[in-house]
């Protein structure tokens, strides 16, 4: 049973760009709470 403070959406089909300063990347978004994400298939490296 799940006791999360706050509770996480499953999400599909939804890819965002992460971008860190000199770079950027792809990224596949799994699940979405209110206060995070959790991201899959996350390059090693930006560019």
């Amino acid at each position: 049973m799940e006791q999360r403070k706050h509770p996480r959406i499953s999400v599909r089909g939804m890819t965002i760009d992460l971008r860190a300063g000199i770079g950027c990347c792809s990224v596949v978004v799994r699940e979405a709470s209110r206060i995070g994400m959790f991201l899959v298939d996350l390059a090693k490296r930006f560019g």
